[in-house]
């Protein structure tokens, strides 16, 4: 009982943080990562292709033949803006979804113990240390094109299939606490009139 009562400070502390001054900044954040950023910059590598390009971070796998080419119809200026994005722009972004998500399930999660806020938590956590090291494997990827192996996007398949497995976890959480707290708020409605 006593371990509980020690951890109710630190539940609390997180549980404050997830507020709206917090959350609605992320989400902009997010939504240009997502809708602009990403799109533009995967724009300018598209631009003037007559092949279409799936981005090895698009894909929940992939094996070296995707690699070659995806790597080949980019073509080295194509490569070298990819290199940016994963390099730079997604090595921002889990900085921004992670804590997003990880607030939205600690703001659904309001009502539960510390041990389910920290499971949940681990979640958007995991997705991102997956990503990050997505990010360093497709980078190094580009970097050493065409002299890449089968083992190594092999490695960088891995990363990206957990990140995957993650992010969609943590948004069947997500969705999944919103409901609950739905369902909850129906019965608290009927049981009021």
């Amino acid at each position: 009982m006593e371990k509980e009562d020690s951890l109710a400070p630190k539940n609390q502390r997180i549980h404050r943080m997830a507020n709206r001054k917090v959350i609605i900044p992320l989400t902009i954040l997010f939504l240009t990562f997502s809708a602009y950023l990403f799109p533009h910059y995967q724009g300018q590598i598209r631009e003037g292709k007559t092949e279409e390009i799936t981005f090895l971070d698009a894909q929940f796998s992939y094996s070296l033949a995707d690699v070659e080419t995806a790597f080949k119809t980019m073509e080295e200026e194509g490569r070298q803006i990819n290199i940016f994005i994963s390099g730079v722009l997604d090595m921002i972004f889990p900085l921004v979804y992670g804590p997003l998500f990880f607030l939205l399930l600690i703001k659904l999660s309001s009502s539960s113990s510390y041990n389910t806020v920290r499971l949940l938590g681990g979640l958007p956590l995991l997705a991102v240390l997956f990503d990050y090291a997505e990010n360093f494997s497709v980078v190094g990827l580009l970097k050493k094109y065409p002299d890449i192996t089968a083992s190594q996007v092999s490695l960088s398949a891995t990363f990206t299939s957990g990140k995957w497995i993650f992010v969609l976890g943590t948004l069947l959480a997500i969705l999944g606490l919103v409901a609950f707290r739905l369902v909850r708020r129906g019965k608290n409605t009927k049981t009021s009139q």
